[in-house]
């Protein structure tokens, strides 16, 4: 339950990962630019032994308190940044054996340092995710219930839910994006895979909803047979992507299986197919004809991911989750840069199954676990930035342009500067700070 702001694993798959590209050169390459400095404080959230926590300021090299502590009123499952950046909002909820009593919304003034306003939201239901969309709006996705997800209205001047309405069918995993005005969601069937569509949803709660052509998405879970003789039967899951370009007025929703991605305009509406070109070596061609998808027996499926990178492009990753007899597997699909302005498309590496963007850097893994290869830090045209932790297994944090990596089992955290790779500092023995994520502009 505790929020946690990034989290990847970078695996040996990627160790000997260099400059060179499969698939040859392509014409153009997405030139991300590091962003620049943080404009907000490194904020954490620190726990107590049986308390929810408490939000407390940051020293970036050490992570030391540098404020008093605001203690939360609940459990937090995320937050979301005013637009002025002033204030940051918290999604609360009390928990009692295991079981959610009630949610709410803390909203705490970060100039100030202290609690502005606690806003109840729902009776037994958590806020899955926020976007704080005008000075005077905050959305609030809860939880789905009886298969429908509420969409609560805020007014965090006024301190209460100005109007409530209702988003029918499940949203796959992290599939919610603020869009600038409102935010969007891909929704699957209440049960079962089938087509699936784009909620959007404005900030006075108004939504409209977009088929998304040729795509499926969801969960089967077949009932349990007490006589089957044994206790989790087969399942399968299909979980598209979403990306959003905020100042282009574009989502993309990446297929989970196939290449396809679908283009949507986010003032219209309008939803189109495409089917990005992409070259295809000899190498990989040879590659699917000697390791065929997996026959699985337990939960399997695709499962994808998207990034918006800027100046046209996209990338996608993912995995298909298999078991073979009592172990888990992922097959990645890759990681794909796709130029939406040609729809043309070329695969950096074939073992990459998911990434992160952040601050001109992809940190990448490619979903195997105990492979022992630390972590990678690409360059977004798929060239090696840098590469620490080397024979350990490693998980990360990221803010205000630095990187926690610490090593699985008994370790101590390095802090890395992401534009160059080099450690800054080594953190003393301890639980780390679950850090806030950044406004996203």
């Amino acid at each position: 339950m505790r929020l946690v702001a990034l989290t990847v694993v970078v695996l040996a798959a990627l160790a000997g990962l260099g400059s060179a590209v499969l698939g040859g050169e392509p014409q153009r390459r997405p030139a991300v630019a590091p962003a620049p400095p943080d404009r907000v404080p490194l904020l954490g959230i620190v726990h107590g032994s049986d308390d929810p926590g408490s939000l407390v300021r940051l020293r970036p090299r050490t992570l030391r308190p540098a404020s008093r502590p605001i203690r939360l009123r609940g459990f937090s499952w995320g937050t979301a940044w005013s637009p002025d950046r002033r204030r940051l909002a918290v999604a609360v909820a009390d928990v009692v054996e295991g079981r959610i009593e009630r949610s709410g919304i803390q909203i705490v003034d970060v100039r100030r340092w202290r609690t502005a306003a606690v806003i109840p939201v729902s009776p037994h239901t958590e806020v899955q995710q926020m976007a704080w969309t005008a000075p005077h709006r905050l959305l609030a996705v809860l939880g789905a219930r009886a298969g429908t997800h509420r969409i609560a209205v805020v007014d965090p001047a006024a301190r209460r839910v100005v109007r409530q309405g209702r988003l029918a069918g499940l949203v796959p995993g992290d599939a919610i994006r603020p869009t600038g005005d409102g935010l969007a969601a891909i929704v699957a069937p209440a049960r079962g895979i089938g087509p699936a569509s784009l909620a959007l949803v404005s900030h006075e709660g108004d939504v409209r909803r977009v088929p998304l052509p040729g795509l499926e998405a969801g969960f089967h879970h077949p009932p349990l047979d007490p006589n089957a003789g044994a206790p989790f039967p087969a399942g399968r899951q299909r979980v598209p992507a979403l990306a959003v370009d905020a100042a282009a007025r574009r989502a993309y929703v990446a297929d989970a299986g196939s290449p396809a991605v679908v283009e949507v305009d986010l003032a219209s509406g309008a939803a189109t197919r495409r089917e990005p070109v992409e070259r295809r070596t000899l190498l990989q061609r040879l590659r699917d004809l000697v390791e065929p998808p997996a026959e699985a027996k337990g939960v399997t499926g695709p499962w994808s991911q998207a990034q918006v990178l800027g100046g046209g492009w996209l990338a996608v990753s993912g995995w298909d989750d298999t078991i073979r007899g009592d172990h888990q597997e992922r097959r990645p699909h890759g990681l794909r840069l796709i130029d939406t302005r040609e729809w043309t498309a070329e695969t950096v590496d074939e073992r990459v199954s998911s990434f992160v963007l952040a601050h001109g850097t992809l940190l990448v893994a490619d979903g195997g676990y105990g492979r022992n290869s630390g972590v990678v830090a690409l360059n977004p045209d798929g060239t090696r930035r840098f590469r620490l932790l080397g024979g350990r297994d490693a998980g990360a944090a990221i803010a205000g342009g630095l990187l926690y990596a610490t090593p699985y089992g008994p370790s101590r955290t390095h802090v890395v500067d992401l534009r160059t790779g080099r450690t800054v500092g080594v953190l003393p023995r301890g639980e780390m700070p679950a850090l806030i994520p950044e406004p996203l502009s």
